[in-house]
């Protein structure tokens, strides 16, 4: 059964350190809400010195201890086994490949 979990909720940064591909590094920062929403900024720096932003939304939930995301520009569920470290650090691992990050919760004023 899918399910919120109020853990995921707020607002949280990562950066991936370039470990999904090696010609970039990207940073995020994505706003979880209690109704299951997200909505997602990244930025992309490449090794020529260029950035790119781009922005994305969709849903999420949890199901079987695992977290799922479904963006609304894909028709594929990106899925994460994922483990608390604490109120504002959780690690994800994707559930069909190595990568792997850790979102830390922003205080927003």
């Amino acid at each position: 059964m899918k399910e919120i979990d109020e853990r995921f909720v707020g607002t949280w940064k990562g950066t991936d350190e370039g470990r999904l591909e090696e010609f970039a590094v990207n940073h995020w920062v994505i706003s979880r809400t209690i109704k299951g929403e997200f909505f997602v900024e990244f930025k992309s720096v490449y090794l020529d010195g260029s950035v790119e932003h781009f922005s994305e939304k969709g849903i999420w939930y949890v199901k079987n201890n695992r977290y799922y995301e479904q963006r609304d520009s894909e028709e594929t569920t990106d899925g994460y086994l994922f483990k608390i470290l604490s109120d504002k650090a959780i690690h994800f691992q994707d559930l069909e490949s190595d990568y792997y990050f850790t979102d830390h919760k922003m205080l927003l004023n």
